[in-house]
């Protein structure tokens, strides 16, 4: 099978991906990447563009559709699916379907509801896609269950929906986490309204009142809502509640916040997948998060390795309370964070991919 993933910027998980795609003997997977731009994410993510075994990226020269076009043309693939949803890339891509007839399918998180872009077009944008996703896909790839049901009826009833959502492999903990205090919490993601950050900063300021020198904030994000956590250094100067790490040269060195931590706390109103998850609990991170971060939906069990609690401050004030009042119980949440050895490793998820795949191509070639 000859597979090809187009997509805007090359994720440095999805070069990861590639390589253990071509680890089948009969799979040969190109990752296409369209802009080496790395806008809004740390230098950390350039790690990809020296891997060029896997990663095909347009570098200017001739326009890009020309580009593509002709590299559609050499791989002479038996699927394309892509994260781009409509445009130009997508109306070229639908147009060599016609021409070569390989499978075609898409790839989708569930767009945020406090995207603005959402907020000013979702009706117009959702009967465009519908009409031009029912005539075009034959597959859709949807990043959690949420994502599953809002895109069952964008696809006809003759395409397949498959649930499918990010694997990595990232560091794996062999020794679980004890605390004392102070208790050190992390927030890694981006700083946005979506990450409930407001609530996040009412209730270090309410903990720091209640609890000062019991423990610490390291946010690893950046981000216009800045500004809320930024209110904790005006209530509480000099004493360096939070602190940022954010500067990252490689791309392991993302991890580096979460071996320093001891709870992760993702308490958002929204999220695709929420990445974070896993890498925290690969490193016997706790995590405190809502039913609203679909990876916390499959990942977090209730008191066992974490907290899935409600969106409001007073909830997360008593979450991490919790763990102040009681740190012995990072230690037993951390060796049950640490239980899910894997679930979405790379392995597994090109097994999965491998195996729908298959599947697809086979019954193509059954009609």
């Amino acid at each position: 099978m000859r597979i090809i993933f187009i997509n805007n910027i090359p994720a440095p998980f999805m070069v990861q991906f590639a390589s253990k795609m071509n680890e089948f003997q009969d799979v040969d997977f190109y990752l296409v990447a369209l802009n080496k731009e790395f806008k809004h994410r740390g230098k950390h993510w350039a790690d990809t563009l020296s891997i060029q075994n896997n990663l095909f990226y347009y570098d200017g020269g001739i326009p890009l559709l020309k580009w593509l076009n002709e590299f559609i043309d050499r791989i002479e693939p038996d699927i394309v699916y892509t994260g781009i949803n409509h445009g130009p890339v997508y109306d070229l891509i639908v147009s060599k379907k016609k021409q070569m007839s390989f499978l075609f399918g898409k790839w989708n998180e569930l767009y945020s509801e406090f995207s603005l872009r959402k907020k000013l077009y979702s009706p117009f944008r959702k009967l465009y896609l519908k009409r031009i996703w029912r005539h075009d896909l034959d597959f859709l790839l949807a990043i959690g269950e949420r994502s599953m049901n809002y895109y069952r009826d964008f696809v006809s009833s003759n395409s397949k929906i498959f649930f499918y959502p990010y694997y990595e492999d990232s560091c794996k903990s062999e020794i679980s986490k004890s605390a004392k205090h102070p208790i050190v919490f992390l927030f890694s993601g981006r700083l946005q309204k979506r990450n409930n950050i407001k609530n996040i900063s009412r209730a270090i300021i309410e903990l720091q009142r209640k609890y000062p020198g019991k423990f610490k904030f390291i946010i690893s994000a950046s981000g216009e809502e800045k500004r809320s956590l930024d209110l904790v250094e005006e209530n509480f100067p000099g004493q360096d509640i939070i602190s940022y790490d954010i500067d990252f040269d490689r791309w392991d060195d993302r991890l580096r916040p979460f071996m320093n931590s001891h709870v992760l706390v993702v308490p958002s109103y929204s999220s695709g997948w929420g990445l974070v998850v896993n890498e925290a609990m690969n490193l016997g991170l706790p995590v405190i998060s809502t039913k609203y971060v679909e990876a916390a939906r499959y990942l977090v069990e209730h008191m066992i390795n974490g907290m899935l609690i409600k969106c409001s401050w007073k909830a997360i004030f008593d979450s991490l309370e919790y763990f102040i009042l009681n740190p012995e119980e990072i230690d037993r949440m951390s060796k049950n964070a640490l239980k899910i050895d894997g679930k979405y490793s790379l392995e597994i998820g090109a097994e999965r991919l491998y195996e729908i795949f298959k599947f697809l191509v086979s019954q193509k070639k059954a009609l």
